[in-house]
């Protein structure tokens, strides 16, 4: 990609991450909130994996969960705003789902650097098509600007309600033409009320209802006390249980997109992932909806930038550090890659990868081993370029049978990697793997 300069690579490439973590996310909440999924840690999921294996147990099967009605009205609307296809209208929704319609708004208007009363008009004037009711309508977009302070980085949480307002009270040609002072007039009186007076299917009480009790942001001045992934979701499975099951949903959900925009898809545990059914198609179509909204950020010709040697940016000179040796050894957290699938997708194929992310490689594999959270960047820095697991690569912690046996009790033990393309064995105290081609 030809970037006009290095802030603008930089800008692309955290609007990227939060906009696929927006989508991914609500996923992710959404399933948490419907089948109520504990967080399980890494190493405790390996000590379960090691204990069925020791008794003799089979293995457990990962479930696979579909998102809902929630998820599918976000990429309905990604679809919408950014395929520019109207050929089919909305499907039906409740109003505490509005905000689902309207997100991908608060990333258009990021993206082409518009000022704050774009998103509001441009929110209004989509809702205003079918919806009539200042209730219905305006907590959604309160919620459009707590989501376009978060990709502008701002330090402190916005009154959404001051902008919104100053919009309705001045704007003259704000669309549609029923948001003007009396719907001012008509919010306002609401959300003076307290959260038991009012209506627990509508949009503002799913609003504070999300931003109190899940992400505990009631008090707070500053963004920087958004919760991480579990303690959010946690809490949304124990304070969900006053919802139905449809607002439970919804709050998950839209936990989950506020969530994944402001960390990123790259800190999706890959405990939630994985239990996301299908989740390639987002990254697949969610991949070209931001290069749409995201032209004016870059004047893109290329995924990578062209070697200074005239070279074609399709040439790569793979780096084999082992380069005559089938096994490679691993340690701690490790991401394995398919070479294959580098050259494919990556841009700039292995040689970019290796000079990002320093791997060990021979002819079939790229290993990366990291021993804290920036494996959770190499991960990133995979899923934002395309390569999806377990099809492409995977991460696990091969220190995690040493917990149970010995050395010598470990020795040429078999590991099972959990894909057929990867073969593991301890040996001399660490885990060994090497590509497996014939399955």
């Amino acid at each position: 990609m030809e970037y006009q300069s290095k802030e603008a690579e930089m800008n692309y490439k955290d609007l990227r991450s939060r906009f696929l973590g927006m989508i991914i996310g609500s996923a992710v909440g959404e399933i948490v909130a419907r089948e109520s999924l504990v967080y399980v840690t890494p190493e405790d999921e390996e000590y379960e994996r090691q204990v069925a294996e020791v008794s003799g147990e089979e293995p457990k099967v990962v479930p696979k969960y579909e998102p809902g009605k929630n998820t599918e009205l976000l990429m309905e609307a990604c679809s919408k705003l950014l395929d520019m296809n109207e050929t089919n209208g909305f499907v039906d929704c409740w109003a505490n789902q509005l905000f689902f319609r309207v997100a991908p708004v608060a990333f258009i208007s990021e993206a082409r650097n518009l000022d704050l009363n774009s998103p509001i008009s441009m929110a209004l004037q989509e809702l205003g098509k079918t919806y009539t009711d200042p209730l219905a309508v305006l907590p959604a977009v309160e919620w459009i600007l707590l989501l376009r302070s978060i990709l502008q980085k701002e330090p402190e949480i916005p009154n959404a309600w001051t902008a919104l307002e100053t919009v309705l009270n001045t704007n003259a040609d704000v669309e549609p033409a029923w948001a003007d002072k009396s719907a001012a007039s008509v919010y306002q009186s609401a959300r003076k009320k307290p959260a038991k007076k009012l209506n627990p299917e509508s949009g503002l009480y799913m609003l504070r209802f999300v931003k109190q009790k899940v992400l505990s942001l009631s008090n707070a001045k500053k963004w920087q006390k958004m919760p991480i992934w579990k303690v959010a979701l946690d809490r949304l499975i124990t304070e969900g249980s006053i919802l139905n099951k449809r607002d439970r949903l919804t709050a998950g959900a839209m936990a989950g997109a506020f969530l994944g925009a402001y960390w990123g898809v790259g800190t999706i545990s890959p405990f939630y992932r994985r239990r996301l059914a299908n989740q390639e198609d987002y990254f697949s179509r969610g991949q070209p909806w931001f290069a749409t909204l995201a032209k004016p950020l870059t004047d893109v010709e290329a995924e990578c930038p062209k070697p200074k040697d005239g070279r074609s940016s399709n040439f790569f000179k793979p780096y084999f550090a082992h380069k005559d040796q089938d096994e490679l050894k691993t340690v701690f957290y490790t991401v394995a890659v398919r070479n294959g699938a580098l050259r494919a997708k990556y841009p700039g194929g292995i040689a970019a990868y290796h000079q990002k992310h320093t791997p060990t490689a021979n002819r079939d594999i790229c290993i990366s081993c990291y021993m804290g959270g920036d494996v959770d960047t190499c991960i990133d820095d995979l899923l934002l370029c395309g390569l999806m697991p377990p099809d492409d690569f995977i991460c696990f912690n091969a220190s995690g049978g040493l917990m149970f046996d010995t050395e010598e009790e470990l020795e040429d033990k078999p590991r099972d990697m959990g894909v057929s393309w990867l073969k593991g064995r301890y040996h001399e105290g660490y885990l060994w793997v090497r590509y497996n081609a014939g399955d």
